[in-house]
């Protein structure tokens, strides 16, 4: 998944199955999903989605239409991890009040279930490491530590580093930021 995007799609009534939606151009309604990673894990991304508009099951529609569906969802998604459910949280929601006009907006935090299911993503992910600047996962085959992403603008970035290089090699110890920075300005990309 790319690090943000727009998703304009038309969502109407799945013709093979009327209790679920899809992406279709017959019966369908314009829809529009802002989208932005926040993090990516081995295995997933946490992502922010903003919606332009408001169709039926919009957000599991088109995550599912860009082959990245909704943790947990039981109807457009593959992943279960768990009895929680979709791993899917209005943290926010604003509307204009139908008859008053005032503009109303609504937090909410994110269930405590949802916050453990996403340690234990992070906890296959070796994670941001800030010192350097990179999301690193392990690389269990070769025994190595490979970059997922440069953050922009991180020193990691700045110095060049790639998706796919290797950071360190592992040795069964757990890595500080500077640690792994000093690791990469020896072994960057050797094996």
């Amino acid at each position: 998944i790319r690090d943000s995007g727009e998703i304009d799609a038309p969502i109407g009534r799945d013709p093979s199955d009327r209790k679920k939606m899809c992406v279709t151009s017959t019966n369908s309604k314009d829809a529009i999903t802002h989208f932005r990673v926040l993090e990516r894990y081995k295995n997933a991304s946490l992502i922010e989605c903003e919606l332009e508009t408001g169709r039926t099951h919009q957000i599991r529609v088109h995550m599912k239409y860009i082959n990245h569906p909704v943790i947990n969802d039981p109807v457009y998604g593959k992943n279960n991890h768990g009895e929680f459910g979709q791993l899917l949280h209005a943290k926010e929601i604003t509307f204009t009040h139908p008859t008053t006009k005032e503009v109303m907006t609504f937090s909410c935090e994110v269930p405590e279930e949802f916050n453990k299911i996403l340690e234990e993503y992070k906890e296959e992910t070796l994670g941001n490491f800030v010192g350097i600047g990179v999301y690193m996962v392990k690389d269990t085959e070769k025994n190595v530590i490979r970059v997922l992403r440069p953050i922009q603008n991180s020193p990691a970035f700045e110095i060049g580093i790639l998706p796919g290089d290797i950071i360190s090699k592992v040795d069964g110890k757990t890595y500080t930021g500077d640690e792994m920075s000093e690791a990469s300005k020896a072994i960057k990309g050797t094996e």
